[in-house]
């Protein structure tokens, strides 16, 4: 639809019961990047703003939800379910060179690029004995590498002041 909102402007692009849903996001360039299910896979799909050209990206993994991207549209952000939890990973726009960035224990979700493109801050949570912990800040490289607790930055910070 048009910038103003207008929903008589609207026009479908896409012809699956469940596409979008499990995110979408708009590359600089104006193209959309969405989450679609085919048989028992959900993929990244790439097409134009007007639906053409579609395109799939990602086969593995082969479950994927909660799409970002980082500002400058250079990655895609996404969780996947895997284990029993859903951690994060991260692709090159056209879908290559897939790369873990999180793992371990705990759950990882509701996730989001930094607007310098350099971090993805997410919410994290462990289950023991059954139940989740409370939900903690991180965040991680883009590249990979260590998370960074949020929380107790904050708090020192506070300390500190």
């Amino acid at each position: 639809m048009d910038a103003k909102g207008d929903s008589r402007t609207a026009t479908q692009i896409t012809s699956g019961s469940g596409d979008g849903r499990g995110g979408i996001v708009t590359l600089p360039d104006g193209r959309i990047v969405f989450i679609r299910r085919t048989g028992d896979h959900v993929d990244l799909w790439l097409m134009n703003a007007d639906g053409t050209e579609q395109k799939q990206l990602t086969t593995d993994p082969p479950f994927l939800e909660e799409l970002r991207a980082t500002p400058d549209g250079r990655y895609l952000v996404f969780a996947s379910h895997r284990d029993g939890r859903s951690h994060l990973f991260r692709v090159d726009a056209d879908g290559g060179n897939l790369k873990q960035l999180t793992s371990g224990d705990s759950s990882e979700v509701d996730s989001d690029c930094s607007p310098d493109g350099k971090w993805v801050v997410y919410s994290s949570a462990t289950v023991l004995n059954g139940k989740y912990t409370p939900a903690m800040l991180w965040k991680v490289p883009i590249d990979g590498g260590a998370p960074v607790q949020l929380r107790d930055a904050l708090q020192a910070t506070i300390r500190d002041n």
